[in-house]
């Protein structure tokens, strides 16, 4: 299944540092993104950071959207003054130190991409 975002086609290339597959038809950016760490609603969740459209990150979210930071490379090192991969680490940090339960929470949303986590450090 091929999800469809419409995005401004400099928003990726400011806040990401990642090199992807873009192809521009009629104004409709198309990226592929091939085995994206969380899947569409990861990718969903750091573009509406780089839109600065707030959303609720818990357990069962961050632990995709720190993979997805780290996939598209969202460093200190691209035009956007704030760092995915920083501030996704920081939640990450605060989640898992409020209880146990947050704790499994994250692990077992990892199952899912673990490749991922595990070269992030989550697991």
């Amino acid at each position: 299944m091929i999800e469809e975002l419409r995005l401004h086609d400099d928003m990726l290339d400011n806040s990401s540092r990642h090199n992807y597959n873009a192809e521009d038809n009629d104004s409709i950016v198309v990226v592929e993104l091939p085995d994206f760490p969380g899947g569409p609603d990861a990718f969903e969740l750091a573009i509406k950071f780089c839109y600065g459209i707030d959303f609720d990150i818990g357990p069962a979210n961050i632990a995709q959207l720190r993979c997805a930071a780290e996939y598209l490379e969202m460093t200190d090192r691209t035009v956007m003054s704030s760092n995915l991969i920083s501030i996704s680490d920081s939640l990450l940090q605060k989640i898992i130190s409020e209880s146990v339960e947050k704790s499994v929470q994250v692990l077992h949303a990892c199952e899912s991409i673990l490749p991922w986590a595990e070269e992030a450090r989550i697991v």
